[in-house]
């Protein structure tokens, strides 16, 4: 699939027309008619505003490779395996954590217990207590 393909499948996917999309990105009907025809390759400006606006896949885009649209959680887990330098596995790991309510709160806890919150010390350590007895 072409660049030109992959751009008119974004388009469909987002429901819009050619016109549509021109007006959105302030870009000439006839620019974009001629992307998507292989005619001219399109430009960074658009691209770059394509990825932004719709939250496009920029892998996608550029090789056809992976989903089109990236969601916010794909991009928190490519944020944390590139930070920590971890395998995506782990990353989706510790978001499942993250987003889990009482191990969020556990979580703030040790934040703050680390800060010096003595009520926040108090509360891991039952926690911690908790933890080990149902584990054991």
């Amino acid at each position: 699939m072409s660049i030109g393909e992959r751009l008119k499948a974004i388009r469909r996917n987002l429901n819009l027309t050619v016109k549509d999309l021109a007006e959105i990105l302030d870009i000439p009907t006839r620019t974009i008619g001629a992307w998507e025809r292989n005619e001219n390759p399109p430009n960074e400006k658009f691209l770059t505003q394509l990825i932004i606006k719709f939250n496009i896949n920029i892998n996608w885009l550029l090789t056809g490779k992976g989903e089109i649209f990236i969601t916010k959680h794909d991009d928190i887990i490519t944020n944390i395996i590139n930070r920590y330098n971890i395998t995506k596995d782990d990353a989706k790991h510790i978001l499942e954590l993250i987003e889990n309510t009482s191990t969020r709160e556990f979580i703030l806890r040790f934040s703050k217990a680390k800060k010096g919150d003595l009520n926040s010390i108090d509360i891991l350590i039952q926690n911690l207590a908790g933890i080990k007895v149902v584990y054991s």
